[in-house]
């Protein structure tokens, strides 16, 4: 996903000049720079997904069950609701990423035009070095969404078991624990309530076990 936001940035500022700054907001829209971006946020969030499913069917199957019973094809299914979440999630997240970021470069762009008080190099610069192309910002987003995709993986996997019903919420005892998930620690939730699914904030740390009835 990393990568993703990063080529996302050379495409953005391939071969643009004075000429042409006013239409860096509009290639945010552009096809041929969205859809790339898209496929790789997704991909990356179905390897994720993919991998908590495969985690989740590990779970049921030698620390519950004791041993492998349930047919294969029951993980099929698991796998297969997991890339359809991707697919659907991806596309929501990448859209929401693109109109965030395509605001702020447009006002980035607006105040180079009115006041040309840079050169274009410094404006990309500009742009390159605030957080909307930052490490940080690049980095914050990865955390969380790949602690959301396992999260969503295992769901996934303890559903197509037919025996779990419920899930657990963990947390790090740690001092980097913050109220929030404080105060989920060790609730436990119905399989499918939301509300016990992390990422419960930016780079949440919290994660999910099943719960027998």
């Amino acid at each position: 996903m990393i990568h993703a936001l990063s080529q996302l940035r050379r495409d953005i500022e391939q071969g643009i000049t004075d000429d042409n700054v006013q239409d860096m907001p509009a290639r945010f829209s552009d096809p041929d720079i969205v859809q790339p971006f898209q496929t790789a946020v997704i991909d990356a969030l179905t390897v994720v997904a993919h991998a908590g499913v495969e985690h989740g069917r590990q779970t049921v199957e030698r620390e519950i069950m004791g041993i492998k019973t349930l047919e294969f094809g029951v993980w099929d299914l698991a796998n297969t609701a997991a890339a359809e979440w991707a697919i659907s999630f991806g596309r929501n997240l990448t859209g929401m990423m693109l109109r965030l970021t395509s605001e702020r470069i447009q006002i980035a762009v607006s105040q180079y035009i009115l006041t040309r008080g840079q050169t274009i190099g410094q404006l990309i610069n500009v742009i390159r070095n605030g957080y909307h192309y930052s490490p940080e910002r690049a980095r914050a987003i990865a955390v969380t969404e790949v602690t959301r995709a396992y999260a969503r993986g295992n769901v996934e996997a303890w559903r197509a078991s037919g025996i779990i019903r419920e899930k657990q919420v963990r947390t790090n005892n740690d001092e980097k624990v913050c109220p929030i998930c404080g105060g989920k620690s060790n609730r436990v939730y119905a399989l499918d309530d939301p509300d016990g699914d992390p990422p419960f904030h930016t780079k949440c740390r919290c994660w999910i076990v099943p719960k027998v009835v």
